[in-house]
């Protein structure tokens, strides 16, 4: 607000960034609307008059513009530390922010491609962190997965995780036929195909409690079983699991 004695006549007034105006007899002090600067701005009453002539200014007004908070969103240092997930699985994205988002940000997790490059949008579970989403069965397997999370405000930028993600195919198990004939005393092959990535651990047999574990890179799966009458056999349990050399 600029503050103007007008004396006892109408005045006209002019200030710095090209504004003038006028005001009537009476009014001691004058609001001037100035229009919103983009950078913070020092404006001066450059003239005032009236029927008297030019009269005497002083001081000025100065705006302050703060600029929009800088915001940014990161992934944690160890967020995919040791971490690695399947197609088809459900994957937990931590994340931190920094600055002030609006109540109508969205926050969505975005994937990249294997060699961390070329990232997609992801259907995003939850609006704070970790949010969830699903890995697509067309990822193709890979170590050098990258993930941000970005924000549908503008002027946001975003930082990536410092471990690669390793994305391993899902993975599925079937014998290789229903019915298998057997001599007794005479041992019966017993063939398990895979597909995923290698390898798989598999836990087989007439029931869940006698059933034995298998670990194997091999594909398919060749298991030898001697029965003495005829049973039913099944997979009960199965998932990949990371051979380390």
């Amino acid at each position: 607000m600029f503050g103007v004695s007008n004396g006892y006549s109408n005045y006209d007034y002019e200030i710095s960034n090209g504004i003038k105006g006028s005001a009537n007899y009476g009014n001691s002090v004058t609001s001037i609307n100035i229009p919103a600067p983009l950078a913070t701005t020092t404006y001066k009453l450059l003239s005032v008059r009236n029927a008297c002539g030019t009269g005497d200014i002083s001081g000025s007004a100065t705006i302050n513009v703060i600029p929009p908070s800088l915001k940014n969103i990161q992934i944690p240092d160890n967020a995919f530390y040791y971490i690695w997930t399947c197609t088809g699985a459900s994957l937990s994205v931590p994340f931190k922010t920094l600055g002030t988002f609006s109540p109508e940000n969205k926050f969505t997790v975005q994937l990249s491609d294997e060699m961390g490059l070329n990232f997609k949008s992801l259907p995003t579970e939850g609006k704070v962190s970790p949010l969830k989403v699903i890995i697509p069965d067309s990822i193709k397997a890979g170590v050098g997965y990258k993930v941000r999370v970005v924000a549908s405000d503008d002027n946001v930028s975003s930082s990536t995780n410092l471990d690669l993600l390793q994305i391993f195919k899902g993975p599925t198990a079937a014998v290789d036929r229903e019915v298998y004939s057997f001599e007794q005393g005479k041992p019966v092959s017993i063939k398990l195909n895979f597909t995923g990535t290698p390898g798989w651990a598999v836990n087989f047999g007439s029931n869940e409690f006698s059933a034995r574990s298998y670990y194997t890179l091999d594909n398919p799966l060749i298991i030898n079983l001697t029965p003495v009458s005829n049973a039913t056999y099944k997979i009960f349990q199965f998932q990949i699991f990371i051979a380390k050399g």
